[in-house]
């Protein structure tokens, strides 16, 4: 008998994999038992889903990229799905992956958790309980803070207007990320469901990023006596040219690692 698990990635471009995607692609050993959730883009937003319709999306075999912007490359899930797989030793085992990564996306913006079309929230929840029908739901890998790590020439609001960014940007991410957790765990009805808050990496150094250690603050100061709210450091991965965003072989590193620490937190 089959059994079906569901791992969620969201966040911004390092969860959807901003690298271009590498030839060879990368091969993984499960890749015959690993499927992606993929929906057609909604014409006004660009995100892979129509929160009034979820349930219109496929599962297929997993391949890279898993998500649908412009120079997605190799994202974690794959990568995720595949160590989980070896790791768990079960020849009876199915991973799903479900990505939810887009490009530029804020938490107290686009991830606010309002249920509206243009709430990259509200399109993952509700991807996420569409695809709850094939499996069972083992955790949220979340990847985001970038946007609030740069400066206001860099950040525009949907009205291309430039914001700035304050000292203090930390403590409101901080409750926007608190509030995504909650409202997504009463969304689908699963109120222990693990998420991994993702580290940024290291400090890009190029000017345009005045509030990165702040974000790291932000993220390193999550309680880590909540056994289903856990922190995964990624300091250790390379990056391509721009200092921010992970290489294919970083990202893959990554899926493991997310992976073992699912697997730690009892997934």
């Amino acid at each position: 008998m089959t059994t079906r698990v569901i791992f969620v990635g969201a966040g911004q471009s390092n969860m959807a994999g901003f690298n271009n995607l590498p030839s060879p692609a990368p091969t993984y050993t499960n890749a015959s038992k690993i499927y992606c959730y993929s929906q057609p883009l909604d014409n006004d937003t660009g995100w892979p889903c129509n929160p009034s319709n979820p349930s219109a999306g496929t599962w297929a075999l997993a391949t890279d990229p898993t998500h649908s912007q412009t120079s997605a490359g190799v994202s974690p899930l794959i990568a995720l799905a595949d160590r989980y797989i070896t790791a768990k030793g079960d020849s009876s085992l199915e991973v799903g992956i479900v990505p939810c990564g887009w490009y530029g996306s804020r938490m107290n913006g686009e991830w606010a958790p309002i249920r509206q079309k243009y709430s990259a929230w509200y399109a993952m929840a509700s991807r996420l309980k569409a695809a709850m029908a094939w499996g069972t739901v083992k955790g949220v890998l979340w990847a985001q803070g970038e946007s609030e790590a740069c400066d206001s020439t860099l950040l525009t609001n949907e009205a291309g207007q430039a914001f700035a960014l304050q000292p203090d940007i930390w403590p409101k991410w901080h409750q926007g990320l608190y509030a995504l957790i909650r409202e997504t765990r009463a969304f689908v009805g699963l109120p222990t469901l693990p998420f991994i808050v993702t580290q940024l990496g290291n400090n890009p150094g190029d000017g345009h990023h005045p509030n990165w250690s702040n974000m790291q603050t932000a993220i390193s100061f999550i309680p880590q006596d909540d056994p289903t709210i856990q922190v995964l450091s990624r300091s250790d991965l390379s990056t391509i040219a721009d200092g921010a965003h992970f290489t294919s072989a970083a990202q893959i590193a990554y899926g493991v690692q997310a992976a073992d620490k699912f697997i730690a937190m009892g997934a």
